[in-house]
């Protein structure tokens, strides 16, 4: 329990550092940027030893954060990627649509269930941004949700 307080707490303080201006966050506000970030999958297997301190208080400023109710998308599949995101909490279901074919030339559109993202600190949205194609799916909170945006 005071585990999840703790969390709690964490949550709170880096939701009143991302809702600030970027432009008005103080350097102890990028230290709590940087230390939540720093710990992410996100930074670990994509900019760990890459980004110099000017380049990683550059990402922070530039952090944003948004939130989704139960059913809301984030974004849907094909759409054009501007951003990753990482999850504060709540949670995320990804789906894909594809196309089957029936008999006699015929086809009709699918949706597949491929994952939840549920554990704070996973990303999704990555691959648009590094591949420069569209989005390969659609992301639907299925909690009310919290996302930092990239």
């Amino acid at each position: 329990m005071a585990e999840e307080q703790s969390v709690d707490a964490v949550n709170e303080q880096l939701r009143n550092v991302l809702l600030k201006n970027p432009e008005n966050r103080s350097y102890d506000d990028l230290l709590v940027l940087k230390g939540f970030i720093s710990r992410t999958e996100f930074m670990q297997k994509n900019l760990a030893g890459i980004v110099n301190p000017k380049q990683m208080n550059d990402l922070c400023r530039q952090l944003g954060l948004e939130s989704y109710n139960v059913g809301d998308t984030v974004f849907n599949q094909g759409d054009i990627g501007d951003k990753v995101f990482i999850l504060l909490d709540g949670a995320c279901d990804l789906r894909v649509r594809y196309r089957i074919d029936l008999t006699q030339g015929e086809s009709e559109i699918r949706e597949k269930f491929i994952k939840t993202y549920k554990e704070r600190g996973s990303y999704f949205g990555e691959r648009a941004l590094q591949f420069d194609e569209p989005r390969s799916g659609t992301v639907i909170a299925s909690q009310y949700t919290s996302l930092i945006t990239v």
